[in-house]
């Protein structure tokens, strides 16, 4: 693994300051939740897994390895559950390889959710939905050239085991086309952490 320190926990408030929104110009097209509750149930469960995958992958805490298979099994079994805990444990590893930038995400109970927590639910459920191109082009916005291929692998056997456990993610907004990546979102922001 390149780099798991790119993927940083959120420090701090759930704002964001009005400069960081406005260099997200390149999602503009994607509506963005800015809370849990605000998503579907699959979508939470996949969230909570995805904060705990990414907490136990580049922090110390062996716990949120037993919660995360745990925040599957409702849905999923104790078996299938694990399957999930892996497929996404080996995304967020193919992920921190090949991040150009670092990625935030908040405490597994905040209620809070951030630009790229949302943007990788999206990911997912573009991969789920078969939309290849929309993927890749979200991908590009943490990945380079290079790592596409392997990012939209690691999805793809990702949203196999969460259709077998029935966590399907909506596209929910009219039109999930994705621009190109804006230079200026790629540039690093503080992190910070509730």
């Amino acid at each position: 693994m390149r780099d798991a320190k790119l993927i940083m926990p959120l420090l701090e408030d759930c704002t964001m300051p009005d400069s960081v929104i406005a260099e997200t110009s390149a999602l503009s097209t994607i509506s963005s939740p800015t809370k849990l509750d605000q998503l579907s149930r699959q979508e939470r469960v996949v969230a909570l897994a995805l904060r705990h995958a990414m907490h136990g992958i580049c922090g110390t805490d062996s716990a949120c390895w037993s919660h995360l298979w745990t925040s599957f099994a409702p849905d999923c079994g104790v078996a299938a559950a694990r399957k999930a805990a892996g497929a996404l444990a080996a995304f967020i590893r193919q992920l921190a390889t090949h991040a150009t930038r670092q990625i935030s995400y908040h405490q597994p109970l905040c209620p809070c959710l951030g630009e790229d927590e949302h943007i990788l639910l999206k990911l997912i459920a573009l991969t789920q939905h078969r939309d290849w191109r929309n993927a890749s082009a979200l991908a590009r916005h943490y990945v380079h050239e290079d790592g596409i291929g392997d990012i939209i692998a690691a999805t793809s056997r990702l949203t196999v085991v969460l259709s077998g456990c029935r966590l399907e993610l909506p596209i929910n907004n009219s039109g999930h086309r994705v621009n190109e990546p804006s230079p200026a979102y790629a540039a690093p922001g503080k992190a910070t952490l509730h």
